[in-house]
């Protein structure tokens, strides 16, 4: 009877995919095809302060994290608490090209904001190789959807993860002064801030 119950469980679980999601080779080329449509637009950062040391300038590594291309002209977003302790950002895309970014400005005010832990940036010298990225509909997001995200943890560059939606419009966290946060259990870690969270459209 044992036997019989393990033979059953096995049978379960190679059954359960296609049960599940229907053919899973299709199901993981939704992963694969999402992350491939998204990657061209995360970019790694890493950020640096300067100083002068007998007359040569001096940079300090202060920390490294991720951004999103968002318009062909090389616009970027990453999160402001990945750029505050820097004068100095440059960036890696996807394929290894390097380049020196500065924080966007409209007028005098440069576009990074500590309540919303947001900050726009540009890149000087664009190649027009960038790929912005695809924006989705968080509103038309669902709990228990599959989602991946793209970043730089620990250094790590072009790292996918994948998890599911938990919730939705989450608050008074304590991250931000202004919270609406998409809960997920994709695993993040320092050094994804500032990277994107797609889903299986990529």
């Amino acid at each position: 009877m044992k036997t019989k119950l393990r033979n059953l469980t096995t049978i379960f679980f190679i059954l359960a995919p296609a049960l599940l999601f229907g053919d899973a080779d299709e199901f993981n080329g939704r992963f694969v095809s999402a992350a491939r449509n998204a990657k061209g637009s995360v970019v790694n950062i890493i950020v640096y302060r300067t100083g002068e040391n007998d007359g040569n300038r001096r940079f300090v590594k202060t920390a490294y994290g991720s951004g999103t291309i968002i318009s062909e002209h090389g616009h970027l977003v990453t999160n402001h608490h990945v750029i505050s302790k820097g004068d100095y950002f440059q960036i890696i895309s996807y394929d290894g090209r390097e380049y020196e970014a500065k924080l966007f400005r409209n007028g005098k005010h440069s576009l990074s904001d500590e309540k919303t832990d947001i900050a726009v940036m540009r890149i000087d010298d664009n190649d027009g190789k960038l790929r912005p990225i695809q924006f989705a509909d968080s509103n038309a997001l669902s709990e228990g959807e599959w989602v991946l995200a793209i970043g730089n943890p620990y250094g790590l560059r072009q790292s996918v993860t994948s998890g599911i939606v938990s919730s939705k419009g989450r608050s008074d966290i304590g991250f931000a002064d202004i919270e609406d946060f998409i809960q997920t259990d994709v695993p993040i870690n320092p050094g994804n801030s500032g990277g994107p969270l797609i889903n299986l459209e990529g």
